[in-house]
């Protein structure tokens, strides 16, 4: 643990900042994906109620 500690002071990072960093990033990342997530949901919601997808026609 003190082999921990002395690395910790020499190289003098600021671990408070790199904390609440990460908790930021952390944060601003599952929000992104929870509103990718309603967006994709509402977006199939819409598509379901019009009418039926149409069929893909393929190119020889």
């Amino acid at each position: 643990m003190r082999i921990l500690a002395r690395g910790a002071r020499f190289t003098r990072v600021p671990w408070v900042l790199v904390a609440s960093t990460s908790v930021s990033l952390t944060t601003t990342i599952r929000a992104g994906v929870r509103e990718v997530r309603v967006i994709g949901s509402l977006l199939s919601r819409t598509d379901s109620s019009k009418r039926p997808a149409r069929r893909r026609i393929r190119h020889w």
